[in-house]
């Protein structure tokens, strides 16, 4: 972590869209902006993990349930990730898997 509210987030790593299974705070506020837990379905190379993200979102790049975003994921610790925006219409990273 790089303080006692946040890890530092993903800077270089691989762009991946996830399916939004639940997003709740924390209880935790830094200048208004909240610090959200995500659990997410990620797809990937046609297979599917769980994935949860923690992070300070402000509330007008908030995504809700059943929505699809865009994450970072760490090229070196697939466990760690970062939220980046909601996913854009038609974008073909957004196209699910069998």
């Amino acid at each position: 972590m790089s303080g006692p509210w946040q890890r530092e987030s993903v800077k270089d790593g691989i762009r991946l869209n996830a399916d939004v299974l639940s997003i709740r705070q924390t209880g935790l506020l830094v200048n208004q902006v909240p610090m959200m837990r995500l659990e997410l379905k990620v797809w990937q190379d046609g297979f599917s993990r769980d994935l949860t993200i923690e992070q300070l979102i402000d509330l007008g790049n908030m995504p809700r349930a059943g929505e699809k975003v865009e994450i970072m994921v760490d090229r070196h610790d697939p466990s760690r990730a970062s939220y980046l925006r909601l996913a854009p219409a038609g974008d073909p990273r957004a196209t699910r898997f069998p």
